[in-house]
């Protein structure tokens, strides 16, 4: 059992659960994650692949060029100047017929939503949670920055719309438990 953990160092192995985390939405090759959690306090995804997509008769696919997380470690709060970093979306957007709606099949419900259960209730009972006191220290001070997106929908195979953004910022106004409410446009 060792020896199969022995072979990854710590940076490898949070690439992997990176990897691995994001697999239902995006293709991460955990050798293109740069991590280095002490010195840069950062995380930096590179050249990731969006999975197709099907809802209907849309199909969503695309790429995204560099994603990146870091953060400042703080005395007071642990965590500050949180910067979430995307650049270089592009998104294709195709419309298929009814007979190729099955050429890829989508879960009607997402992982991300976490379905209520019976236990819930007795957990929130139970000691605080450090994970959620992190992530609302995370949330609470998140600058969202995204450049150089390009969604193109494809009416059909000769028509098509392009729409671009450049420099989208989304803050979080300093309010504890505030919502991502300052937005900039440039």
């Amino acid at each position: 059992m060792f020896s199969s953990i022995s072979k990854y160092s710590p940076k490898k192995l949070l690439a992997s659960y990176l990897s691995k985390s994001l697999a239902e939405f995006f293709c991460v090759d955990p050798e293109r994650v740069e991590t280095n959690l002490l010195q840069d306090a950062r995380v930096v995804l590179n050249d990731i692949e969006i999975k197709e997509q099907q809802c209907g008769g849309i199909l969503v696919s695309g790429s995204v060029q560099k994603i990146e997380f870091s953060w400042t470690w703080d005395t007071v709060s642990l965590i500050s100047n949180v910067n979430l970093t995307i650049q270089g979306v592009v998104i294709h957007v195709n419309f298929v017929k009814d007979d190729e709606s099955n050429v890829v099949s989508t879960t009607s419900s997402s992982s991300l939503v976490k379905e209520p259960t019976a236990n819930d209730d007795d957990e929130t009972k139970e000691a605080p949670d450090w994970k959620a006191k992190y992530l609302q220290q995370i949330i609470d001070n998140l600058t969202l920055m995204v450049t150089d997106v390009t969604i193109a929908i494809h009416i059909d195979e000769t028509s098509q719309i392009i729409l671009q953004g450049k420099d989208m910022e989304l803050r979080t106004l300093t309010t504890k438990h505030s919502l991502l409410q300052n937005i900039s446009l440039a």
